[in-house]
């Protein structure tokens, strides 16, 4: 028997037919709500560490955007607390001046994994607070950079990768406490100070890496400062430790290269001291003891100390040269180079090379028994023999030795 339809049944079964699927609905309700749930995605994505800029605690402006946050002043991770940044791959912090522990009694730590932080202007790692920089990959720029700012404050800046470029000059101990570490990556500036102001306290650390200054490098300006090399390249124009009245620098060379391209100075009318035990040390002229009134000493027990053009032990200050192994470069040697100058030096092991002549400017100088004792082949312009060549002169004479600063 064949089934006749009505009407309404015809309308009920066209209903079913055309009423969207269950599938269907949620696809729509998944178009509809694309824009909130990115949305909901970053927010929920940030308190989990997985955005790029992550900011937390007592940090000026915020909130951070991502992944580039432009923030169009000046920005200050702890300026009156406790504040935090992280800078991850894919992320970009744009401001004027960076302050990482701006105030007194604050701290900030800022943290670069990947990505850019450019400071347009400064960058204070310890401005008058506490202030921590690490940088494992990524890049941070600034103009100048300070680490331990002004009195007060502590700055310690860690370099295990990546690239720190100050356009200008880095202070390590500006008026403050500065550490500056370096074990990979690059940082570079043109000078750097290490202890720039009296009472203020650097120390820089290379362990590997590169730092490279295209102009000079200072330890001790007229602070203390600390510089220790145990590998890795540092470079620049002229050095100097000791550099200014009150001042004290020392440099303790255990492996790696310290390139001076122009002069370098151990002791410019402050006290300096150079150690060196393994790798290079290269400059033109060195001086040891420049400034009256001033103690000043290096100390070879190892390594290489190459000075493509003179040395003076004891220019216009006292200087001691102390060589008990490895080798120690110069062209022409002078011990005791002004009227009222010490010169000191002590050979007991390695070997001494002038390849000019070895000078004492005003006779009798205490160039040690032990030296006298110890078989050392200096070689000279005018012979080559396995005791020392020693030429005694005015203070007159070959004027044109002194050095030039």
């Amino acid at each position: 028997m064949k089934t006749i339809q009505t009407a309404e049944e015809s309308r009920a079964m066209s209903a079913r037919a055309t009423k969207t699927p269950p599938f269907g609905r949620f696809a729509t309700l998944a178009r509809n709500s694309a824009p909130l749930s990115a949305a909901l995605a970053l927010l929920l994505l940030q308190p989990l560490g997985l955005a790029q800029v992550v900011i937390n605690g007592n940090v000026t402006p915020s909130p951070a955007d991502n992944p580039t946050w432009n923030v169009g002043g000046v920005l200050s991770v702890g300026a009156t607390g406790v504040g935090n940044m992280t800078v991850s791959t894919g992320g970009t912090v744009i401001n004027t001046d960076g302050l990482i522990g701006s105030s007194g009694g604050s701290s900030g730590t800022v943290t670069v994994t990947g990505g850019n932080w450019t400071n347009w202007n400064l960058l204070f790692v310890g401005n008058s607070g506490n202030g921590t920089l690490n940088l494992s990959n990524g890049t941070v720029s600034s103009n100048e950079g300070f680490i331990g700012a002004f009195a007060g404050s502590t700055g310690t800046a860690s370099v295990s990768g990546g690239n720190w470029r100050n356009s200008t000059r880095l202070f390590v101990g500006n008026s403050g406490n500065g550490t500056l570490n370096l074990s990979n990556g690059t940082v570079s500036s043109t000078e750097v100070f290490i202890g720039r102001f009296a009472g203020s306290t650097g120390t820089a650390t290379v362990s590997g890496g590169n730092w490279t200054n295209s102009r000079s490098l200072s330890v001790g300006n007229s602070g203390n400062g600390t510089l220790n090399l145990s590998n890795g390249t540092v470079s620049n124009t002229s050095g100097t430790i000791g550099n200014g009245a009150g001042s004290t620098g020392t440099v303790t060379v255990s492996g790696g290269n310290w390139t001076n391209s122009s002069s370098l100075f151990v002791g410019n009318s402050g006290n300096g001291t150079l150690n060196l035990s393994d790798g290079t040390v290269s400059n033109e002229v060195g001086v040891i003891g420049n400034g009256a009134g001033t103690t000043n000493t290096a100390t070879v027990s190892g390594g290489n100390w190459r000075n493509s053009s003179q040395l003076f032990v004891g220019n216009s200050g006292n200087g001691t040269l102390n060589l008990s192994n490895g080798t120690v470069s110069n062209t022409r040697g002078v011990i005791g180079s002004s009227i009222g100058s010490n010169g000191t030096v002590t050979v007991s092991g390695g070997n001494w090379t002038n390849s000019d002549f070895l000078l004492a400017r005003s006779a009798p100088h205490p160039l040690t028994a032990a030296m006298a004792r110890r078989s050392l082949t200096l070689t000279t312009r005018a012979t080559s023999r396995s005791a020392p060549f020693l030429r005694a002169a005015s203070p007159s004479t070959n004027s044109r030795s002194e050095p030039r600063r």
